[in-house]
């Protein structure tokens, strides 16, 4: 897997598992999230599996089985059709998003906060009204250095007071 990261020209992503569970180490960026999807994307099959809300599996078995996708997304934003949610204690809820509309195909990726889906729908619905790329580009650095104050707790932990100065 790194082999590949490198081969993408990814700068800021070191795989040590293929789970993508928390390890020592184990780490990637919003961006290189985005240039893996974008990689993916490329494999068109992956769409008729991650744009499906939900469906059962193992139909023609004893054992037939109700599948709901993670990604409310797909059955909230029109155009959503993927692509891949997650969740880590050290990562916290993380989402790469893509929708296509009128021909026009946006990825959005945030990781580590509790309101990832209300991120990504605000970044695709301006991408999909506006298609100006500078403007979108913007927004988006603003929600990046956004995110972190939206990560896991909202409430910084108190500083411990040596001085005794209240």
């Amino acid at each position: 897997m790194n082999k590949k990261a490198k081969a993408l020209g990814l700068k800021n992503t070191v795989f040590k598992n293929s789970t993508g569970l928390d390890e020592e180490g184990h780490f990637s960026s919003a961006y290189d999230m985005a240039i893996i999807a974008k990689e993916l994307l490329s494999h068109e099959e992956i769409l008729k599996f991650s744009s499906v809300y939900e469906d059962y599996l193992r139909v023609d078995t004893p054992n037939k089985f109700w599948l709901v996708n993670t990604n409310k997304l797909v059955s909230q934003y029109e155009g959503t059709d993927g692509l891949k949610t997650g969740h880590t204690d050290d990562a916290g809820y993380c989402l790469a998003a893509t929708a296509k509309r009128s021909g026009l195909r946006l990825i959005g990726v945030v990781l580590g906060s509790i309101v990832y889906r209300l991120i990504i729908a605000i970044v695709l619905q301006l991408g999909m009204k506006t298609q100006d790329m500078k403007l979108l580009s913007a927004v988006v650095v603003i929600i990046a250095l956004s995110v972190p104050l939206l990560k896991k707790k909202l409430i910084p932990p108190k500083q411990n007071n040596a001085g005794g100065d209240e």
